[in-house]
């Protein structure tokens, strides 16, 4: 679940701080990865993205999960999605 949550927040504080769309993204077993839509990439832009991020996972937010089972093929059981509270909906 960490694997699943952590990418949400990534995102939330992206789009919330940067306006910069998820391009696309992979999650598997213990990784992820998210591309994002930015002009250039730095150390400083890196390191002031994962303040914020480490700021955010400290607010401990409520994590809500929701599925929208009706958006999926019928032989699809089981979808998991989640919504960080106050930081992305």
């Amino acid at each position: 679940m960490r694997v699943h949550t952590a990418p949400h927040i990534l995102c939330g504080v992206i789009w919330r701080d940067y306006e910069a769309h998820v391009t696309s993204s992979a999650k598997e077993p213990g990784q992820a990865r998210q591309d994002f839509e930015l002009e250039r990439l730095t150390l400083d832009f890196v390191t002031e993205v994962e303040r914020r991020v480490n700021a955010e996972i400290e607010a401990n937010r409520e994590v809500r999960i929701r599925t929208k089972v009706n958006l999926l093929p019928e032989k699809i059981e089981v979808v998991r999605v989640c919504e960080i509270a106050d930081l992305e909906t």
